[in-house]
């Protein structure tokens, strides 16, 4: 049986009730759970709980409440608006390649700078991907891919090493929100990771340690910008 850790004021005793529901057991210490529902933000959660977070679901309570579930979003009807490839691009040619392509298809079924964002978790996913390439020195390229429904778009980037494992992934993100600065060391300390993850409703990771890592944003088509800002992310890990 799962154990859910709810970090929400006022709310312990509907979300054990509602976890039963779900045949899930509840987690009193962070640490144990293998999920966590949150309400407020990402980063007040990763600053309370820095140094205990292990789950591989993070999820604003309101979505599971919503989709009665601690499954990641459908996306078995996506389809594909586009993919890239990257190798030596330097920051320049990965931003333009990637602003070519999302102005081509972006239209206004949405808040006008959903494209904006697009980029910047287009670029932030696919310079992560080539600098632990550089890193590896191997040979091989980046993909970026994108991915529309009625509902979302979603910016995949997959790399063919694996660098990350699931505790680095954690590990550099709540660096990134309780200390809020750049580090100096070449493989980044995943502030610009972080903002790409707040920037999304869903942000997935697919870890194959030393053969794939795949990393999905996903941006709901919200009709007003203000609907955006006051969205909360989810997290998924997955490791084979």
């Amino acid at each position: 049986m799962k154990k859910v850790f709810i970090s929400a004021p006022d709310l312990e005793d509907d979300g054990r009730a509602l976890l039963e529901d779900n045949g899930l057991a509840p987690a009193d210490n962070i640490g144990e759970a293998e999920a966590v529902l949150y309400q407020g933000s990402l980063e007040e959660l990763f600053c309370k709980y820095s140094k205990n977070i292990n789950a591989s679901a993070i999820i604003p309570l309101n979505t599971f409440l919503m989709n009665n579930s601690l499954d990641p979003i459908d996306l078995s009807d996506q389809k594909s608006l586009g993919k890239l490839s990257f190798d030596q691009e330097n920051i320049r040619g990965v931003s333009d390649k990637i602003g070519e392509l999302i102005d081509s298809f972006t239209s206004r079924d949405h808040f006008a700078d959903i494209s904006r964002y697009m980029k910047m978790n287009g670029i932030e996913l696919a310079q992560n991907a080539l600098i632990y390439k550089r890193l590896a020195g191997i040979k091989g390229e980046v993909s970026l891919e994108i991915f529309e429904t009625k509902m979302f778009y979603n910016i995949c980037a997959t790399d063919s090493f694996g660098a990350l494992s699931a505790g680095e992934v954690l590990s550099k993100l709540i660096r990134a929100s309780v200390e809020k600065t750049y580090e100096e060391k070449e493989s980044g300390a995943g502030l610009g990771l972080f903002m790409a993850i707040n920037a999304s409703d869903f942000a997935i990771f697919r870890l194959k340690k030393g053969k794939q890592t795949q990393v999905c944003c996903i941006i709901n088509k919200y009709k007003r910008l203000k609907q955006y800002k006051s969205k909360s992310p989810a997290l998924f890990i997955f490791k084979e």
